[in-house]
């Protein structure tokens, strides 16, 4: 039998070469870490929507409606803005808008009525049998 000549580059005894082993994986990455910790509340927001709440309850009293039903929809309308910037409190803003606005217009029509009646004649032209 006729021996098959081998290559010369390799040697006849030496084992063929492996696979690379594979990469190592990764190591896992950590959750960034915020600095400021939990979201911030929007507080501005907060206060207006009580505002415009408890103006909304006390129409019936115009001299405390009115300015909680104005400080309620200024601190509402700079809450909105802020929501803008930090993403929290929209809703609670949007909601005291709506409420201060609904007790101005009440508490502004009550006035009106009651300064309606002030103006007309109170007293009664009936002559009491006369």
């Amino acid at each position: 039998m006729t021996e098959v000549p081998t290559p010369p580059d390799s040697p006849q005894g030496t084992p063929p070469a492996a696979a690379p082993a594979p990469a190592p994986a990764p190591a896992p990455v950590a959750a960034p870490v915020v600095a400021g910790g939990p979201k911030q509340g929007n507080g501005i927001a907060v206060a207006g929507m009580i505002l415009g709440i408890i103006a909304c309850a006390l129409f019936c009293i115009p001299y405390i409606a009115l300015p909680c039903a104005i400080v309620g929809l200024i601190l509402s309308i700079q809450g909105k803005k802020k929501s803008l910037v930090t993403g929290t409190g929209s809703g609670m803003a949007i909601t005291g808008i709506i409420l201060s606005i609904i007790a101005l217009a009440v508490a502004a029509l009550l006035i009106i009525l009651i300064i309606a009646g002030a103006m007309t004649s109170s007293f009664s032209t009936y002559s009491y049998g006369r």
